[in-house]
């Protein structure tokens, strides 16, 4: 949702700063627009991430690590003119 808000506070700015550009009259309230979105965004976004960093720390935590007896061996494989990997372990 904040990554939402920051596309269309990019797209409000740059639509005006484009009609500058090209020698029209900026409509500067869809700028003013932007500019909210964009910082409304910021928020959001730190919000989601810690959330994010919160939900993998706490599934992370149940989760039982794995045991260093895991010894994958591949082994590379041609038959005819077909080639491939296989692990196994």
């Amino acid at each position: 949702m904040g990554n939402d808000f920051r596309c269309c506070g990019w797209w409000f700015s740059w639509v005006s700063v484009g009609t500058a550009i090209g020698g029209g009259e900026p409509k500067w309230a869809l700028v003013g627009v932007g500019a909210a979105l964009i910082v409304a965004s910021i928020p959001i976004v730190k919000a989601v991430n810690r959330k994010t960093k919160e939900a993998v720390d706490l599934y992370n935590a149940d989760v039982p690590s794995v045991s260093s007896n895991l010894n994958p061996s591949f082994n590379f494989n041609v038959k005819g003119v077909s080639m491939g990997i296989s692990m196994s372990f």
